[in-house]
């Protein structure tokens, strides 16, 4: 096949202690989406999207997040890639000042390792 859909929804409680964020427990429900599709032998195209709310249960806090990104993968030789995209972020939140809304492009060459290296 030349393309492939994932669609899903998760719910669960987390403790957020002894993270960076370390706001106490939060639950989390998030609806997510992903399409791959092989755009010749070479080229592919990916899109992926979640939306999402964060109850925040140690304080009075609700955020609604929303994400989103798309990027072309071009196969430069074999196991070397190059990948360029666009991210999308955008959190309303009922908390004064806490909104957030941010828009990134982005360029990168990766390079998957199939074979151990001969050392």
């Amino acid at each position: 096949p030349n393309g492939s859909l994932t669609l899903g929804f998760l719910q669960g409680y987390e403790n957020t202690f002894a993270t960076v964020d370390d706001v106490g427990v939060v639950l989390n429900t998030n609806g997510f989406g992903s399409f791959s599709y092989q755009l010749g032998p070479r080229l592919s195209l990916s899109v992926r999207g979640s939306y999402g709310r964060v109850e925040f249960q140690e304080q009075d806090q609700t955020d609604l997040v929303g994400r989103a990104t798309i990027d072309v993968r071009f196969q430069l030789w074999q196991s070397l890639f190059l990948t360029a995209g666009y991210n999308f972020f955008d959190r309303n939140s009922n908390v004064a000042d806490n909104d957030l809304t941010d828009h990134r492009v982005f360029i990168g060459l990766s390079m998957g390792l199939s074979a151990p290296l001969p050392f």
